[in-house]
Formats: C-alpha cells, sequence, structure tokens
C-alpha cells in the first residue's frame, strides 16, 4: 500500500497543466473578478470618505483649494443622507455616517471645557439609547455590542480629560462636581431601562445588554466617587462661591422637577405603571429640594449643594424613564408596587416647586 501511494505522489509531483488549461483557468478567472468586484464593506468605505473629507480642512494639505466644491457636494447631496443618519443604529448603512460626521461636527461646537464634558456625556448617552431602541428590536447582536462598548470607552476616556481639565479654571470644583453628577445621573437612569428591558429577552441578547450595563455602571460608579470627593472638598469652606453654586443649583432641581411633573401630565389619562413610578420619583425629588433649602436657610451652603444634585439625579431617572417608554412604545417596570394618581400628584406639586424655588 505504501509502494502504490509513493508511486501515485510521484506521479503528481511531475504532473503539470498544458498550456491550453492555463489559459483557460486565466479567462475564468479574470471573468469571475469583472462579474464580482472585490469592495470594502460600507462601514469602512464611509470611513475613508469621512477622513478624506476631514483631511480637506487641514491647510497644511494641497487640496485645501477644493473646499468650496466639495461643501457644495456636502450640501447638495449630504445633507439629505446625514439628517436620516441621525435615526440610525449600529448595523444600519448610515450608522458610521452618524458617529463619524454627523456627532464630529456637533462636537466641534463645544468649545469651553464644561461644554465638552457635556458633550461627552450627551455621546454615552445616545450610545445607551441605542443599545435599549437595538434591545426593543430583538437585535442587539454581539457585534452591536462591542460598537457601542467601543465608543462607550471612548467617550468616557475624552470625559475623563475634559473635567481633568475643567478643575483648573476658577470655579473648577463646582464645575466637575457638576459634570460628574450629570453623567452619574444618565448613566445610572439608562443601566436601570436597559435592565427592565432585558428580562425577558433571548440568552445572547442578554448577555451583549449585561456587558453594556457593566461597562456604564463602572463609569457611573468612577463618577460617583469623583463627585463624592470634590463635594467633600466644598463642604470645608462654605465661600459665597458655594453659596452662588448652591442657588443655582436649586432653582436647577426645580426645573427638572417641574419638567417631570409636566411630562407626567402629558401622558395618558389612563396613567402607565412608568408615570405612576415617574411621579413618586419627581415627588421624592421634591422632598430632597425641601431638605436642602433648610441646610441653605441655615448656611450650610456645600451641603445644600450636594442635595439639590441629587435632587436633580433623582428627577433624571424620572425623565429618562419617561422617554425611553414613550420611544420604545412599552413599559419600564417600576421598582416600586405602591399606587399614585399621577395626574393628581401632577396638578398639585407645581406649587411646591415654585414654593421651594422662591
Amino acid at each position: 500500500m505504501k509502494e502504490n501511494f509513493a508511486d501515485m505522489f510521484k506521479d503528481i509531483q511531475h504532473a503539470s497543466l498544458t498550456d491550453n488549461e492555463r489559459a483557460t483557468m486565466r479567462n475564468n478567472l479574470q471573468f469571475y473578478m469583472h462579474e464580482h468586484v472585490a469592495r470594502a464593506p460600507f462601514s469602512i468605505r464611509a470611513r475613508e470618505v469621512l477622513k478624506r473629507f476631514f483631511g480637506i480642512f487641514d491647510p497644511a494639505t494641497s487640496n485645501a483649494r477644493l473646499v468650496p466644491a466639495f461643501m457644495v457636494m456636502v450640501l447638495v447631496v449630504g445633507v439629505g443622507t446625514s439628517y436620516a443618519a441621525e435615526n440610525a443604529l449600529p448595523g444600519d448603512a448610515l450608522y458610521p455616517i452618524k458617529i463619524y460626521f454627523n456627532e464630529n461636527v456637533q462636537g466641534s461646537l463645544a468649545v469651553s471645557q464644561a461644554s465638552k464634558a457635556e458633550w461627552n456625556t450627551e455621546l454615552m448617552t445616545r450610545r445607551l439609547e441605542e443599545a435599549e431602541s437595538l434591545t426593543a428590536q430583538d437585535r442587539l447582536t454581539p457585534v452591536a455590542r462591542t460598537d457601542i462598548q467601543t465608543q462607550l470607552l471612548r467617550s468616557a476616556d475624552e470625559f475623563d480629560k475634559n473635567v481633568a481639565a475643567l478643575a483648573s479654571t476658577d470655579d473648577g470644583a463646582v464645575a466637575v462636581a457638576t459634570a460628574q453628577s450629570n453623567l452619574e445621573a444618565s448613566l445610572v437612569a439608562h443601566v436601570h431601562v436597559l435592565a427592565a428591558l432585558t428580562a425577558d429577552v433571548p440568552a445572547v441578547q442578554s448577555a451583549a445588554a449585561d456587558s453594556i450595563m457593566a461597562t456604564a455602571a463602572n463609569q457611573a460608579n468612577d463618577s460617583a466617587v469623583a463627585r463624592t470627593s470634590v463635594e467633600a472638598i466644598m463642604a470645608k469652606s462654605d465661600s459665597p462661591t458655594v453659596r452662588t453654586a448652591a442657588l443655582s443649583k436649586k432653582a436647577d432641581a426645580t426645573h427638572a422637577v417641574m419638567t417631570v411633573r409636566a411630562a407626567v401630565a402629558a401622558t395618558d389619562k389612563q396613567a402607565t405603571t412608568t408615570a405612576h413610578t415617574a411621579a413618586k420619583t419627581a415627588f421624592k425629588a421634591e422632598q430632597s429640594i425641601s431638605k436642602g433649602d433648610e441646610n441653605l436657610n441655615r448656611g450650610e451652603y456645600a451641603k445644600a449643594f450636594t442635595i439639590f444634585q441629587e435632587a436633580i439625579r433623582t428627577a433624571k431617572s424620572a425623565e429618562v424613564t419617561l422617554d425611553a417608554s414613550a420611544r420604545l412604545k412599552t413599559e419600564i417596570p417600576a421598582t416600586t408596587t405602591e399606587h399614585i394618581d399621577v395626574h393628581a400628584a401632577a396638578d398639585t406639586s407645581v406649587a411646591t416647586s415654585t414654593g421651594a424655588q422662591e
């Protein structure tokens, strides 16, 4: 058997194609290549186009003279595409346009360190909203999860850099505490929404959502630690600056509660579970404002500032839940079973909020 195999192998070693066979194979290959032109995936091609677009604005390049013509093309062809891309989700053809063009342009409008940090928070919020939409549509694949997590981590890194720079400004402590609190509030609220949405989804989607939630929760925890540290430093010096910050934060907290109350009042007369929960949460925020007011009257400005921040985070959780319920057209399960007449609460609470503001 070995000899037969060796002989056969020898024959193969000496075998070769004829000239006609080579020509036939070459012609077939060229024909196939002509009919099936190789193209890079759309996402890669879009990124390359966008890189070239932004490269045009580099004064060091020789393409600067093309800016007027290119801008005309963008206005004529690109505006519609750019607008349509705003609602794109990971996996959609227009998604690269949304994150590499639209958001780059929007982000360029943020000039101050505070506005840059705020934009980073907005980007992370967008990514979590995309995760929620994909989960609701049963489209949260491992690939989409990777895209979202990558963008979350990138925005979190930029946020940390901008907040570090923000700390060196005149009102650094107040600005940093505000930025960290706002990010913490948004992340915690969206993690709650995602957790609610993944209660009864397939294992693959649940695992993908869990991974995203873990990333968001870690950043929220980091923000909470940083915020607490800065608030502790502020508490050591109840200066006029801190008093001004506390008064401003009280106004922000009152506005946040009134926004939630208005949203609850605008829901259908058959109050939903989500609206019930939002009303309860808004009431809790109002209680925090009243408590902060007491500290303010006692001259404990830093403590009042901290409590007003807490009230804003509480109201934010209600706002995010209401928005997610309306956007996804689904109930976000309540965290409590206590029944509340949301419309009655909405009617009677504005006076309370106004009184706290005066």
